[in-house]
């Protein structure tokens, strides 16, 4: 178990200005007449992240300088409440994501994220985020953030870093075509290994069971939900059994 500090963040022999990395704006999404620009993400991810999600940490290691300098530029905005829904859930998404690699990068090489901070059941609650002058966690951002919004289909956009969580998608997350992106990361995450039938019984990923009331709340149930992105149909009635989750690195630590 690695322990973290502000001071050895990183690695870097220059200190930087970790607070405030991620303070979550509801600013506009035009700010002084230019928008929030999500492009140096976007390139980062095209360069480390493979088509079928695979992550080049040692790359992303190479490139931390401009990963800490698109968390700063997040970091600019001060929270207002003039942001759409959208755009909100665009800037969540990104900085959900891009905090996740960072500390990832932080604690480099480490061979899973449960083994940092402390393990599984404090590493998501971990408070090192800059928020409106207090410290909050991936858990706040997703749990008291995106999730409130109630459009399930975030769960396969934001990623854990690890093998069985959805694929960190190579491309940023962008407010005026969000809609058709969260549908792309939803349909490929439920046709692919993570929803298996056999014989008539259905084996999920253990997100469908860890966060079944969301998309009960939109779907009325699990497989209704699932059978909206399925290319084939599922028996609502069919029996339903969950995969072993991997916590293992969803990359190369090497």
């Amino acid at each position: 178990m690695k322990r973290l500090t502000y001071s050895s963040l990183f690695g870097l022999k220059k200190e930087m200005n970790f607070l405030g990395v991620f303070i979550l704006c509801f600013a506009s999404y035009t700010i002084n007449g230019q928008e929030l620009d999500y492009s140096r993400w976007d390139t980062l991810l095209k360069r480390h992240v493979s088509t079928k999600g695979v992550v080049d940490y040692k790359g992303f290691y190479s490139d931390q300088e401009e990963l800490i300098a698109f968390t700063d530029y997040l970091s600019e905005y001060s929270s207002k409440s003039n942001w759409s829904e959208t755009q909100k859930k665009a800037y969540l998404i990104n900085s959900y994501n891009a905090n996740t690699v960072r500390l990832i990068i932080a604690n480099y090489p480490v061979n899973s994220i449960k083994d940092i901070a402390g393990g599984l059941s404090s590493v998501f609650k971990y408070k090192f985020i800059e928020f409106d002058g207090e410290k909050i966690s991936l858990d706040d951002i997703e749990k008291n953030m995106l999730l409130p919004m109630g459009d399930a289909r975030v769960h396969f956009a934001i990623n854990c870093a690890s093998k069985s969580c959805p694929k960190l998608a190579n491309y940023a997350f962008q407010p005026e075509r969000l809609d058709r992106q969260l549908d792309k990361v939803t349909k490929e995450f439920i046709n692919s290994s993570h929803v298996q039938v056999v014989k008539g019984k259905v084996k999920l990923s253990r997100i469908f069971k860890w966060y079944k009331s969301d998309f009960e709340q939109v779907s009325g149930s699990v497989i209704n939900f699932i059978n909206t992105y399925l290319n084939h149909t599922i028996d609502v009635g069919s029996k339903i059994d969950y995969l072993d989750y991997s916590w293992e690195l969803n990359g190369t630590n090497e």
